[in-house]
């Protein structure tokens, strides 16, 4: 990707638009991004990564909020529009964010703000456009637009910010990540996804292989533990000594199989031997259970005889009472019929009391309804009355209410006003504590930019005087370090020293001039650090000085300059009362709202009230007229009635139809009565007579059967009898045992001999398949933690040591290198991992032991290295821009030749490279530059000087 033309307006610090032709800076080489201070230099490079990706490079300001200049009134847009150029076509990408616009209303009468009562905020919507010119494509949809980015550049925002950026204060991450995070990087410029979803392959492939061995070994070891063996059994030893083994191995199955064939044909004699037993046994049952229930059968019948003998003498002895109570009951069927024809006439008369029942029941509900209509005409006139005085008080009320309408409106417009007006100066409140905060962590931060600074320049000093005796006497220390007898010296050879060099009483030694070197570079790195933290806590305490401003004049009409701190701090105070008069207002003006909102209400009510009275008094007189004609025609109707009732009671013998009833059922059950108590004494004596013949019949039946039946002792039967079953319990549990113990071996015997032949087969398979495994995921013992995909990646990465080994040398002179470390850290993942040789120590050490100027030499080179390899045949990438903001400073004069020199190199082809730096010398070394201002009045702008 290379850019050809950025506009940014509303972004930042840029509020008006702003326009870079990135073309009349050329197709290659380098230019500078220089300016003042805090002016916007960074902010080009943000727009950038914003405009492709949606974010900024530092993924700090991902609100809206944050992207729009607070500057910016409604009429300007904030938006980045970037067209450029990726692998020889065009493309036009503009993003603008979701932010709110902040409405007013205008005053009527004098045309300004009215600062009390804003209208809502309106909403900026985000927008989004994607231009493919050579395709002739155009996408407004977000999501498809940004997969469609990072297609053409060929990489997403992460790997953008590591490979072509090189931003302030992350340069260190460039070299220092380790082999997890540079195996991600490098995953995603080369395309190896296929060799980590190998390795995923191969471990599935391991791990299903694992479950069926182990579902296999589960089986086998079962069917094992499952084996019965009789404890009489010649090899129930041997048996019991296989099942407690953990694991029966593939070469014991074959002779367990056998074992097992023996003692199954054992069972199956056993069971045979019970078998023909219980034969024999079964013919003795039968014959015992013959006599036993002949013997059973006499006994019973004997039984059954005696109490038919007993019952006949009974029923015998009874026969010539029941007969005489039958003679005495022979008049009973004559008074019977008497006593029904009586009842007859009484039932004839029982309709005529039904009609005096219904009469009377008349006469009943006619008298109750005439009370009721009475009452109901007493309790209409006294409801009439309440209603007709309610109305006339709820008249008088409404009277009173008329204007609360106007009143409530009123009220509550000018509360809406001053909840607004409060919002605001709340703002402002929170405002002005950040502009505190934003303070202290200035006086903070300078504090601490002070102490850092005395002691840079403490230890500095202490680094240059002992750096200089070192020097100073370097032959002496030489000889007192180097010299030994009968060992060569390193400078002439010999191996006498009859007179080395002296030197002075306090020289340093090297080690010492190290360890301050070291020190000194410590405290560079923190005073450096410092000194951004103090820029950072100075634009925090400007941006928040900025917005309170904003806000006096917008609220007050007061203009506070921003660097006014005495102004902005002594107009808090009178703020502050603004604020208390306008919670105080806000408060009275809420209860006089909740008054006449009370008081709307009630009168809304009254009148809803007052409708519903009139309507329910009409109602009220209509009925009551109704019920006037109801009780006139009720008197009527009873005096009718009455007379019906006198007339039918007078022909009628008895006082009801009840005790009508009641007198003729007596009459009919006595007559029942009478029959039943003849016809029962009749049927019993007939009854009687029937039994007594049966009871002989049986009599004569139980004799003759007693005598055909040989008479034998039950209870040596029974003896018999028990000793049988008991016998064939013992043989039914026997042969119980044997079967049981024969099917659960013969199971045992069919598992083992079906799955030993599929077990050793997927023993094979699993240790192949996990060998594999180990091999791809670098886990196996005694080698380098390296997975496939990483050794294939560290081929790659060794091309891009060699080539960044290229820029290495020539920065610092030949003496440092890039080398990949192998070295196997405990658990930790290796191949992807940085160290660089010192050729003066002859050394390999840690990158991270490099000093700030170093670093940002190894950084630069390794991002070169980088950008070489990724524009060759393996990446598939071509890399066209790279920006590098800062670190320039940490270089002396001869390292920032090296290092500018080195990036001349790159752009020889076709690569362009802007640098962020306030090192003057690259202003002498990089004619081409964009210059940003920051004028008087904070705005910024950007120039292309050539």
């Amino acid at each position: 990707m290379k850019p050809l033309k950025l506009t940014i307006s509303a972004f930042g610090p840029y509020l008006d638009k702003t326009e870079i032709d990135f073309d009349t800076i050329g197709s290659r080489g380098i230019y500078l991004i220089t300016g003042d201070t805090g002016a916007g230099k960074t902010t080009l490079f943000e727009a950038i990564c914003y405009v492709l990706y949606g974010d900024t490079a530092s993924g700090k300001d991902r609100n809206a909020k944050m992207l729009r200049n607070k500057k910016a009134d409604d009429s300007t847009e904030t938006f980045v529009e970037l067209t450029f150029v990726s692998n020889g076509r065009k493309y036009r990408v503009l993003r603008s964010p979701k932010y709110e616009l902040e409405a007013k209303k205008r005053s009527r009468k004098t045309g300004a703000d009215d600062k009390t009562s804003p209208a809502k905020n309106k909403e900026h919507n985000e927008r989004f456009e994607f231009q493919m010119y050579s395709e002739g494509r155009f996408i407004t949809n977000t999501i498809e637009g940004n997969n469609e980015i990072v297609s053409v550049i060929g990489i997403g925002k992460e790997n953008f910010k590591k490979i072509s950026m090189i931003a302030q204060g992350e340069f260190m991450d460039v070299i220092r990540v380790k082999t997890e995070e540079r195996k991600k990087i490098l995953t995603s410029v080369f395309k190896t996804e296929k060799y980590s979803r190998l390795t995923e392959k191969l471990k599935e492939y391991r791990d299903t292989a694992k479950i069926e061995k182990d579902s296999l070994e589960r089986d086998i070891s079962n069917a094992v533990r499952s084996i019965e063996c009789d404890t009489e059994s010649e090899y129930y030893v041997d048996i019991e000594k296989i099942k407690k083994l953990d694991y029966t191995a593939p070469a014991q199955l074959g002779e367990l199989t056998g074992i097992l064939d023996r003692i199954i044909e054992e069972d199956s004699s056993k069971e045979k031997s019970v078998s023909d037993k219980q034969k024999l046994l079964s013919n003795k049952k039968d014959k015992n259970t013959e006599k036993l229930t002949k013997a059973r059968d006499r006994e019973n019948k004997t039984k059954q005889l005696m109490a038919v003998n007993e019952q006949l003498k009974d029923m015998e002895k009874q026969l010539p009472q029941m007969k005489s109570r039958e003679e005495s009951l022979k008049d009973n069927p004559q008074k019977a019929k008497e006593l029904g024809e009586n009842a007859k006439v009484i039932e004839s008369k029982l309709s005529e009391y039904d009609e005096l029942e219904r009469i009377s029941g008349e006469l009943l509900r006619l008298k109750k309804e005439a009370e009721k209509n009475k009452t109901n005409i007493d309790s209409k006139y006294a409801e009439k009355s309440i209603i007709e005085k309610q109305t006339e008080n709820n008249m008088k009320l409404l009277e009173e209410l008329k204007n609360i309408e106007q009143e409530m409106m009123t009220v509550t417009d000018e509360f809406n006003k001053t909840v607004e007006r409060g919002k605001e100066l709340r703002n402002l409140e929170r405002w002005y504590d950040n502009y505190s905060k934003a303070v202290e962590k200035h006086d903070s931060e300078k504090k601490k930019y002070k102490a850092a600074q005395n002691e840079y320049d403490s230890v500095s000093e202490e680094y240059e005087r002992l750096n200089k005796a070192y020097l100073d006497d370097m032959a002496g220390i030489l000889a007192r370090d180097e010299l030994r007898e009968n060992m060569p010296c390193p400078v002439c050879g010999s191996v006498s020293h009859p007179k080395p060099a002296a030197i002075h009483v306090n020289a340093p030694t090297k080690a010492r001039v190290e360890s301050a070197k070291k020190k000194a570079e410590l405290c560079r790195k923190n005073y450096s650090d410092a000194a951004s933290f103090v820029q950072a806590a100075k634009r925090e305490t400007e941006t928040a000085a900025d917005e309170v401003c904003s806000l006096i004049m917008e609220l007050f009409d007061k203009e506070i300059k921003s660097d006014d701190t005495e102004g902005i701090n002594g107009f808090r105070a009178e703020f502050a009362g603004y604020m208390k008069s306008c919670e105080n207002r806000c408060r009275e003006l809420k209860k006089r709202k909740t008054e006449t909102e009370s008081k709307f209400k009630q009168k809304q009510v009254i009148e809803s009230t007052v409708k519903g009275s009139k309507e329910k008094a009409d109602l009220l007189n209509e009925e009551i007229n109704k019920l006037t004609v109801a009780v006139e025609s009720g008197k009527t109707m009873i005096r009718s009635k009455t007379e019906q009732y006198e007339d039918i009671s007078r022909k009628l013998r008895f006082e009801s139809k009840k005790e009508a009833q009641k007198q003729a059922k007596m009459l009919i059950d006595k007559a029942e009565k009478l029959n039943n108590e003849y016809n029962k004494a009749k049927a019993d004596v007939d009854e009687y007579v029937r039994n007594i013949e049966i009871l002989k019949t049986r009599q004569k039946h139980f004799m003759d059967d007693i005598e055909k039946i040989p008479d034998e002792d039950m209870g040596k039967i029974l003896a018999e009898k028990a000793d049988i079953e008991k016998e064939a319990m013992q043989l039914s549990k026997l042969r119980e045992i044997s079967v049981l113990r024969k099917n659960r071996n013969e199971n045992a015997q069919k598992v083992i001999k079906e799955k030993s032949e599929q077990y050793i087969r997927k023993i094979e398979y699993f240790k192949n398949s996990e060998d594999l495994y180990n091999t791809a995921a670098g886990k196996v013992s005694g080698f380098a933690k390296m997975e496939i995909d990483t050794y294939v990646l560290s081929t790659y990465f060794e091309r891009v040591i060699e080539r960044a080994n290229k820029r290495l040398k020539i920065m610092t002179s030949g003496r440092y290198t890039f080398v990949r470390s192998e070295e196997n850290k405990g658990n930790s993942k290796v191949g992807l991992d940085l160290d660089v040789l010192d050729t003066e120590s002859g050394k390999t050490r840690p990158v991270h032991s490099l000093s700030g100027g170093e670093s940002f030499m190894a950084a630069l080179a390794l991002s070169l290295g980088m950008s070489d390899e990724i524009q060759s045949k393996s990446g598939g990438i071509k890399l066209e821009t790279m920006f590098i903001d800062e670190g320039f400073g940490s270089l002396d004069g001869d390292h920032l030749d090296s290092a500018v020199s080195a990036l001349n190199d790159l752009t020889k082809g076709d690569c362009l490279i802007g640098i962020i730096s306030h090192v003057d010398k690259l202003k002498e070394l990089i004619s081409k530059r964009i210059v940003i201002k920051k004028d008087k009045t904070g705005k910024t702008t950007a120039k292309v000087e050539i």
